[in-house]
């Protein structure tokens, strides 16, 4: 019974780790994000839910040799329940891998981006998908000057660390209730020349933006 218990639990670890896995991978790139997506994620939920039918059954054979009732309708219910435990816990697991990924790229290369906004405050220039060694990014001279880095994306919509020393792109998520659209001004809705949709502030002048 402890086994069954114990490999029960391991599975459940091993399937919440992979949730966070393919948040923090697909942190990096919004394409791999999205192709982690609908691939991966299917592919182990699948996976799960077959894992979960075995173990059903193994509880089913090891009821025969328990009396205690309690007993009896916790083992039952085991897998199941643990199958109903991730279903919740996938979103939330995935998500916070994505946000741990984006904090991590954040913390590797923010000398690198410090480097980059020196010499885009010396030398003020609107550019668009910029390359310094291995760092994309996009100016916009505001005023204040905004600087997205690795803006990545598909079909129109992208997103980026955004260098914003106002702060002012987090109004974008003051949303009247009435219309459903944002109240910010148009000159933080349209910074980078796009459509900015949300933003999460990561640490300091940085925050996560998506743009459509």
């Amino acid at each position: 019974m402890s086994d069954y218990v114990k490999s029960l639990l391991r599975m459940v670890g091993i399937a919440a780790f992979v949730l966070l896995a393919i948040g923090f991978v697909g942190s990096s790139s919004v394409g791999v994000g999205f192709l982690l997506f609908v691939i991966v994620l299917p592919i182990t939920g699948i996976a799960v839910a077959g894992l979960t039918v075995l173990y059903f059954i193994r509880s089913l054979e090891l009821l025969r040799n328990s009396k205690s009732t309690p007993f009896r309708a916790g083992l039952l219910v085991s897998a199941p329940a643990a199958f109903v435990v991730l279903v919740m816990l996938a979103g939330p697991l995935f998500f916070a891998g994505k946000e741990i990924g984006t904090h991590a790229l954040l913390l590797t290369e923010q000398d690198q981006y410090e480097a980059i906004i020196a010499n885009v405050h010396a030398n003020p220039t609107q550019v668009s998908f910029a390359k310094v060694d291995r760092i994309t990014y996009s100016v916009d001279l505001g005023p204040p000057i905004r600087i997205a880095f690795n803006p990545d994306g598909y079909l129109g919509s992208w997103s980026g660390i955004v260098h914003d020393p106002s702060g002012e792109v987090m109004l974008i998520n003051a949303i009247d209730e009435e219309s459903g659209q944002s109240t910010a001004q148009e000159r933080i809705r349209n910074v980078f020349e796009g459509v900015l949709v949300e933003c999460r502030h990561l640490k300091g002048d940085y925050y996560r933006c998506f743009f459509d």
